[in-house]
């Protein structure tokens, strides 16, 4: 894949027959296919397997994969295998392995990794942002033949895990990446309040993601995908969107389960479109 911003729309395993090795009754892994964030898949141990097996009918390609709101820490690590047979089954065709958290910054670069000396983040940094690790495979997979797919969660550190929402599909990025100028706004989840003795008070919420970018240079065929996107999904229907694929504090802070707010598309030239795209972070 390049590293111009990818839409992650269609999401095969919210209609697949899901299983997992462990659960909390109260929290069970169907959990992982519902579009509410705070929604909450948890294990009673700190190793897991979640089976996803797609519906054949699923008209997309699976390009990759992805753990949102997971609780993993960077020692632990997510693995992907699909087999065309069964899960666990002879035919393997996909078996990778991701760590949760990338380091941010190398050693005695920046002020926010592990102690302020770089590395993965702490956790208190990493409590500020929904994680997202994704698995791109190797190349577009037809769900009517690969099904048959597997996570494995492990982390030692932990005595459980936990995730929001898992996403197996295809994933959609224009040919040219967004122009420079693009804007990163972080909302205020709350305004401050007084109190009758007029004391000031706020509820510690973390701020709410907005991102807003132009792509100046869509073909028509992007253009059609993109204003039809905003068409099917609305201003209600949440989707994953990565605008920065570099791995370390960017990437993280970019990367949102997000709404639309606006999608303006325009002609601009011969043969081409420009867009203005814009996206609001899923509390």
């Amino acid at each position: 894949m390049s590293e111009n911003i990818a839409f992650f729309w269609h999401n095969a395993a919210d209609n697949a027959a899901l299983t997992a090795s462990t659960e909390v009754a109260t929290m069970p892994a169907s959990n992982l296919q519902k579009q509410q964030k705070n929604k909450i898949w948890r294990s009673t141990a700190n190793t897991a397997t979640i089976d996803f097996v797609l519906d054949a009918a699923e008209d997309i390609r699976v390009a990759a994969a992805l753990i949102y709101g997971h609780n993993l820490t960077p020692t632990g690590t997510i693995q992907l295998q699909i087999w065309t047979d069964a899960i666990a089954g002879a035919s393997l065709v996909v078996d990778e392995t991701i760590s949760p958290w990338a380091d941010w910054y190398g050693y005695g670069y920046g002020g926010y990794g592990v102690g302020g000396y770089g590395g993965a983040p702490g956790a208190d940094i990493r409590a500020l942002f929904p994680a997202v690790s994704v698995i791109y495979l190797p190349n577009y997979l037809d769900p009517a033949v690969n099904r048959y797919c597997r996570f494995t969660l492990t982390d030692t550190s932990l005595s459980y895990l936990q995730a929001s929402r898992a996403y197996i599909g295809d994933l959609w990025q224009p040919e040219t990446n967004f122009d420079w100028g693009s804007d990163l706004a972080m909302l205020q989840g709350v305004s401050p309040r007084l109190s009758p003795g007029r004391q000031e008070f706020v509820n510690p919420i973390t701020d709410q993601r907005e991102f807003a970018a132009t792509l100046s240079w869509l073909t028509p065929e992007e253009r059609d995908t993109l204003a039809l996107s905003r068409m099917s999904h609305g201003l209600h229907k949440p989707f994953f969107v990565i605008p920065r694929h570099v791995t370390n504090a960017e990437q993280i802070m970019y990367s949102m389960y997000a709404r639309y707010t606006n999608v303006a598309v325009k002609s601009t030239r011969p043969g081409y479109s420009a867009a203005r795209v814009g996206f609001r972070e899923v509390k």
